[in-house]
């Protein structure tokens, strides 16, 4: 360190990574189809398998064309049909002999395809939902249509909009985020510069993260919308613990190089443990069997160890070689907070009484909360995909398909598959080759007909039902859906929102044990292992777990649903994110316990990490509320404002609970720690 070449190289060696991470981030492919992370036996990747095989699992999608006869009708469809990606369009010719008088089409076939003058297509793509062919495709027709009023529906456009959507948030989360983060840091560094080494440093550990992201198959687009916000804001602490201590270690009198090393020796044990903590939260959504887990556990995870490795290894060649401007500091506005230590200690008595309280409360109260478990990309209703399929809805009713396939057999055992549904007033109607063509002997049926409904080896059925909204009647009908279809074939699949929505509720609600065992034992490990004391881990656990159920807590109190994601990945993220703060004023206590007395200690303590813990948890809390306020993706929503609240409970317990429990154990801790 004391070499200058060294530090230049080490510099350069960052810069350099840097900047091929930075080129490969451009590579790195985004995944929009949350079924993708069912387990790889999970009914609905065996089902789309098995409809890709049998019938290919093509996009379909509805477009209404507005004030169209039905000789217009005919031209539009002819002219999409020429458009490349097409592989067929649908409409009232294929069912009904047009030369003959309107008078003789049935009223089921107009409802469904031309209502008041309204047509409605029913366009197959040669891609599936997720193909970015298909989005050309549509793009396509909206040109060559332009001068019509057109609208679209199917479940394609809500991807399309998701990944509009995605794309665009990651960065205008970054240019509201950032610029906050930066103003906090202005106001409370103790240097004009600071902010600056901070985010340099950070800047190329989030480069380092999102490059390495390339040789992952692909993430998903919630991991890809909220990543850098996060990473940015949950490694902040890294660094805030290091350079604070240098300015404590130049305020002794130490030169620039002993003040550096002095301020990283120190701060070692305690950064470590709070990168260690971090991801080991993370890497507990590794264990999911709903596979999303890993995917936001690595990246996040493999990004937090990015920051420390960048904080360790490179901040302190940035401090040296910047010191002449770090050095020239001036009074930050974040508070000392040791004038708490008194009040705290007056308190102390009622302080744990309400804790405890509290803690057994909300454990009680989150348990009961409520969430929702579908891919719920969009929460705009004033979108232009909301408003195009209310505006089909309205004229030709609800369209929300569920794929039966079932055992090729005879159409008898079809005909009463298709009865037994029928009986369900969730099901608006069924259509098969049995319902499609009844009265016409399957020998004489076209080619192409067939091939619409019967496979190889199955025999597809296409529900419409009534069901939109994800909830205990959409659960309810999927359950009759099976216990019907089951009574009739026994080997069959059910493809469709619904039934993935249905099978990723029991899936995720499986791993919600499991995260929070593994991550809370995983963290107090570490724990223990940095501090070599039994009675600490279950210390810090209980705060930060307290803080974590009053989170969840108010979702119930105030009786709003957020996606099972979002709590799963929350178990972890608080978990691992904010006992920083536990960890950084529990290390500072102990190192103070050496000389002084408890309350002296404490006093100590809160003092000299009042500066990095007030900061790290108001920067977590913006990025959080900031991604929570901007997002339009559900998810992500969901998770940003679990992070934002969480950061400020995590802070409030650790600052007004963590020091009477100190002070009040102090002799237990002592007989349980290992010291030197």
């Amino acid at each position: 360190m004391k070499n200058k070449f060294y530090r230049y190289f080490i510099l350069t060696l960052f810069l350099i990574l840097a900047g091929g991470a930075a080129f490969l981030t451009t590579k790195v492919k985004v995944n929009y189809d949350l079924t993708k992370y069912l387990p790889k036996d999970s009914e609905t990747k065996l089902a789309l398998e098995m409809l890709e095989n049998e019938f290919g699992n093509k996009a379909v999608v509805q477009l209404m064309i507005e004030e169209a006869s039905i000789a217009d009708a005919l031209k539009f469809k002819e002219t999409i049909q020429e458009i490349e990606g097409i592989e067929n369009v649908k409409w009232l010719d294929d069912a009904f002999d047009l030369s003959l008088p309107k008078e003789m089409i049935p009223d089921e076939l107009k409802a469904r395809f031309y209502h008041e003058g309204n047509a409605l297509l029913y366009l197959s793509f040669q891609g599936d939902d997720y193909d970015l062919e298909v989005e050309k495709a549509i793009d396509l027709i909206r040109e060559k249509l332009k001068d019509e009023k057109i609208s679209f529906r199917g479940e394609a456009l809500h991807i399309i909009e998701a990944r509009a959507i995605a794309s665009d948030e990651v960065f205008e989360i970054l240019l509201i985020i950032i610029p906050v983060i930066i103003l906090i840091l202005f106001l409370a560094a103790k240097s004009w510069f600071e902010p600056i080494i901070i985010l340099f440093v950070l800047g190329i550990a989030v480069l380092l993260n999102l490059g390495t992201n390339i040789f992952i198959t692909d993430i998903s687009y919630i991991t890809q919308t909220m990543v850098m916000a996060l990473q940015l804001a949950i490694s902040l602490d890294f660094s805030l613990f290091l350079v604070h201590r240098y300015y404590e270690e130049r305020k002794k009198g130490e030169d620039v190089m002993e003040a550096t090393i002095k301020a990283t020796k120190a701060t070692f044990k305690t950064i470590t443990a709070s990168a260690l903590t971090t991801i080991m939260g993370f890497l507990a959504l590794t264990f999911m069997s709903y596979r999303i887990g890993i995917d936001i556990g690595i990246v996040l995870g493999k990004g937090v160890l990015f920051s420390y490795l960048s904080v360790i290894i490179l901040m302190p060649v940035v401090i040296i070689i910047s010191s002449p401007l770090l050095d020239k500091t001036h009074r930050g506005f974040i508070p000392k907070l040791g004038g708490l230590s008194k009040i705290l200690y007056g308190g102390r008595i009622f302080i744990i009484g309400f804790f405890l309280l509290l803690s057994i409360t909300f454990f009680q109260i989150q348990s009961k909360a409520k969430f929702n478990y579908g891919s719920q990309a969009l929460s705009d209703e004033n979108s232009q995909v909301t408003l195009e399929k209310q505006k089909i809805s309205k004229e030709f009713g609800s369209y929300n398909p569920i794929v039966i396939l079932v055992k090729n057999g005879n159409p008898e055992d079809e005909l009463k598959l298709v009865q037994d549904l029928m009986m369900d007033e969730r099901i608006i109607s069924v259509e098969s080759l049995v319902t499609v063509a009844p009265e016409i002997p399957r020998e004489f049926l076209p080619d192409e007909i067939k091939r619409l409904y019967i496979g190889p080896n199955y025999t597809r059925f296409i529900l419409n039902t009534v069901i939109e909204k994800e909830g205990e009647e959409m659960f309810a009908m999927v359950d009759f859906l099976r216990l019907t279809t089951k009574k009739h074939y026994l080997d069959y699949y059910l493809i469709g929102n619904a039934s993935s929505t249905a099978e990723i509720k029991d899936t995720t609600e499986k791993d919600s044990l499991l995260v929070n065992v593994l991550s809370a034992a995983a963290v107090g490990f570490i724990i223990l292992i940095i501090f070599r004391s039994i009675s600490i881990p279950l210390l810090l656990l209980l705060i930060i777990e307290t803080s974590i159920w009053i989170n969840i807590g108010i979702l119930k109190l105030q009786d709003i649903r957020i996606t099972y994601i979002g709590y799963l990945v929350i178990l972890a993220l608080q978990l691992g994110a904010t006992i920083d703060y536990a960890v950084l004023l529990t290390g500072r206590y102990l190192e103070a316990r050496k000389e002084k007395e408890p309350r002296e200690a404490i006093r100590l303590s809160l003092n000299s990490s009042s500066n990095s813990l007030l900061i790290s948890s108001l920067v977590l809390a913006i990025a959080g509320y900031g991604i929570s306020i901007i997002s339009d993706i559900k998810e992500v929503h969901d998770i940003g404002l679990l992070i934002g609240r969480g950061a400020i409970l995590s802070a409030s317990l650790v600052i007004l609970v963590l020091p009477v429990f100190l002070l009040l154990l102090d002799k237990v801790i002592m007989k349980t720690t290992i010291r030197k």
